[in-house]
């Protein structure tokens, strides 16, 4: 009869043990893909059958105009009429088509501004968004063109009238 050796059999039960808790260890982790996130810089929500997404302002400063950036994605078969609201003045309206979308900013569907923004870039503000008869609040990042891909879509100030 062959006998294994200590060394042998001790190795082999380490190596499973090993296996059993490094393989183990994702049953009591939650898996980060089955996470919502924002995948970017903007807020999102939901509100009357209105999915909001990546809504932001971007400005140069916060004397500057600003320029609200979003999508509002429609999902129902009813057009639904979308309001918009903010402590810094802005108010806006539209209509999103049935299983449709409108895209909101400089090279958009529809142009939302604020004359000045009236808050630093890095803060946020809160915008009042309703739809369907519900209204949900979303804190909007205040961004400026310091990152390449938002560095177009700060609005420059209106020419100042000569006297």
């Amino acid at each position: 009869m062959t006998r294994r050796r200590p060394t042998t059999l001790a190795a082999s039960v380490v190596t499973a043990v090993s296996v059993a808790l490094m393989t183990g260890c994702g049953v009591f982790s939650e898996q980060t893909t089955q996470l919502d996130y924002t995948p970017s810089d903007g807020a999102q929500g939901d509100v009357g059958g209105i999915g909001v997404r990546n809504m932001m302002f971007v400005a140069e400063d916060e004397q500057s105009p600003g320029s609200l950036v979003a999508v509002f994605v429609n999902s129902s078969s009813e057009v639904v009429q979308v309001s918009l609201s903010a402590q810094n003045g802005v108010e806006a309206s539209f209509d999103v088509p049935a299983n449709g979308s409108v895209s909101v900013g400089p090279d958009g569907d529809e142009t939302v501004e604020a004359d000045p923004v009236g808050i630093v870039p890095g803060r946020t503000l809160p915008v009042t968004v309703t739809g369907a008869d519900e209204t949900l609040e979303i804190v909007t990042p205040v961004l400026d063109g310091t990152l390449t891909e938002y560095e177009d879509l700060v609005p420059t100030a209106s020419p100042s009238p000569e006297a």
